[in-house]
């Protein structure tokens, strides 16, 4: 017994057009997954970053031990802010 074989050209576009657009976002994902945080530690020391806040353009962190560190440009450089703070920070 003898079967017809039919193809749907129409489905296979629509699997390519699928497969194009999984590839497109695989690359964007994989472009971004690399961008998400880099180390900016001019002036700024200690074992780690126990927290850190936001107020206007003022980014403050709290340097593991070694007390409460500003950046007013976005994190490039840092300025240490102890003063009149006591050592149990």
């Amino acid at each position: 017994m003898k079967k017809d074989i039919k193809i749907d050209f129409n489905n296979c576009e629509n699997q390519y057009e699928k497969a194009h657009s999984y590839f497109a976002i695989l690359i964007i994902i994989s472009m971004h997954s690399h961008a998400q945080w880099e180390e900016c530690n001019n002036g700024l020391y200690g074992s780690y970053i126990e927290s850190f806040g936001i107020s206007n353009n003022k980014i403050f962190a709290l340097a593991g031990g070694n007390g409460i560190f500003l950046s007013i440009d976005t994190g490039n450089t840092w300025i240490e802010k102890n003063s009149g703070l006591n050592n149990s920070i």
